[in-house]
């Protein structure tokens, strides 16, 4: 039914519906592992810190992790693993341990 009502009021076929259907769901799974790897985060920052001062690191999810002393490497090591930068929390710590969010 709501499929019919789309293809209606859009004018867009039935195959195009389901098709925006699912990319709408692999979205929210993206939105929805971002923000797990957000939570982890924030609930290892101290850690994280510690173990990173001075480096660039990527939560591609909770507990894995990519880390390295600039971006280009980076952005190299998770083209490497298959991961979209912009699909990953990506952040910054300092020597004296302050983090910024990228």
């Amino acid at each position: 039914m709501e499929e019919e009502i789309l293809v209606v009021a859009t004018g867009i076929s039935e195959e195009e519906v389901v098709e925006l259907k699912r990319q709408l769901a692999s979205e929210r799974e993206v939105v929805r592992k971002l923000l797990q790897a957000e939570e982890w985060l924030r609930s290892h920052q101290k850690e994280l810190e510690s173990r990173y001062a001075g480096k660039f690191v990527a939560v591609i999810a909770p507990g894995e992790v990519e880390a390295s002393e600039n971006l280009e490497t980076l952005f190299k090591k998770l083209e490497e693993k298959g991961v979209e930068p912009g699909r990953v929390i990506i952040t910054a710590f300092s020597p004296e341990g302050e983090a910024s969010i990228l």
